[in-house]
């Protein structure tokens, strides 16, 4: 596990992108502990998206059914490297594996 909770894929293509938006990181968890963003609003009240998941190793992940698919080759404990995008940048973090919940 990563950690995360996920947005469905109609949300991701709303706004023209390919991946997986982040909406909650588990505290404490993988993705917490990689740097991941989640979404949230702002003091004005605004929604500011967190990162989208856009890779796991050297797979591309274009929506959830690609994320859940990569995610189904590795055990808890793995280490992955996680490519998202941010603020239109992509970044890459280290992330060790949870057990899924």
């Amino acid at each position: 596990s990563l950690g995360v909770e996920i947005a469905p894929n109609n949300y991701t293509q709303r706004i023209g992108k390919d991946g997986v938006l982040i909406v909650g990181v588990v505290s404490q968890g993988p993705a917490e502990k990689a740097g991941l963003l989640p979404t949230y609003r702002n003091n004005s009240g605004q929604i500011v998206l967190g990162d989208i998941i856009v890779g796991i190793d050297q797979e591309e992940i274009e929506n959830v059914n690609d994320l859940t698919l990569a995610l189904e080759k590795f055990m808890p404990g793995d280490k992955v490297i996680v490519s998202v995008l941010r603020n239109n940048t992509i970044l890459k973090s280290e992330l060790v594996l949870g057990e899924a919940k």
